[in-house]
């Protein structure tokens, strides 16, 4: 247990770290805001969240470069974690479709985007092996549909952490497909999902939560370092006697 503890304490420390800057983005957006709605310049919730963050990522960096190289994505946990992503995409279909209310372009197509990213890794559902290159393609086209919307805010300060939560999010579902062609790199795999997980939970203040909260469970569960097989270091190749 103190092992298992000890391989993932970055893991530990991205989830508690996200946690608190979750609470801190909820008081710079509950409470740091001015009688027209716009949010106040200057606000200390606003302040110490950006050195907060500054000080997580820097950390992780520091934590993930350290580690041993993990036998990362975690084969049970990421599987259970590709179950969830499935079923949240086939409740938000669900709810789009049974929903009266008439829905934009970029939302219709990141839904059928996000089924097809999807398909791929059902075959979780059943105990085989998933492939995830879809979902990296998901990721980008999230990103741009995205910040068309959020480029309208005069305010960058509103979706800061969403837009760095979805860049991060592409460097991790790239490093996570790569593991699917058995080019995979856990030490960058296990990086950039811990920062994306840490985004991804600061940025579940909008009415994307849930979306949030999948993605950095999906990250989180998939970086969970297994223990770590001792390689036996190479021995000397014996050498024949030189005949006489």
């Amino acid at each position: 247990m103190k092992t298992m503890i000890k391989d993932n304490f970055s893991v530990l420390f991205a989830l508690l770290g996200g946690c608190v800057g979750l609470l801190l983005r909820l008081w710079r957006l509950r409470l740091g805001v001015d009688e027209t709605g716009l949010l106040v310049r200057g606000h200390m919730g606003g302040s110490i969240l950006i050195v907060w963050s500054l000080l997580i990522i820097a950390a992780l960096l520091v934590l993930t470069k350290n580690d041993k190289k993990p036998n990362v994505p975690n084969a049970g946990a990421s599987r259970l974690a590709d179950v969830l992503v499935c079923l949240y995409v086939a409740v938000q279909t669900v709810l789009l479709v049974v929903d009266k209310q008439s829905h934009g372009v970029s939302e219709v197509i990141l839904t059928l985007l996000s089924l097809l990213a999807v398909i791929p890794m059902l075959g979780a559902v059943v105990g085989k092996k998933a492939n995830h290159i879809l979902l990296c393609v998901y990721a980008v086209a999230l990103l741009i549909f995205k910040f068309r919307a959020w480029s309208l805010n005069p305010q960058l300060a509103n979706y800061s952490y969403q837009l760095l939560a979805g860049v991060t999010l592409m460097f991790a579902t790239y490093h996570r497909a790569a593991f699917d062609g058995d080019m995979g790199h856990p030490v960058a795999f296990r990086r950039w999902s811990l920062l994306c997980a840490y985004l991804c939970m600061v940025s579940m203040t909008d009415e994307n939560m849930w979306f949030y909260l999948t993605m950095a469970v999906w990250l989180l569960c998939g970086a969970i370092a297994l223990p770590h097989k001792t390689q036996n270091m190479p021995q000397p190749m014996p050498q024949c006697a030189s005949e006489t």
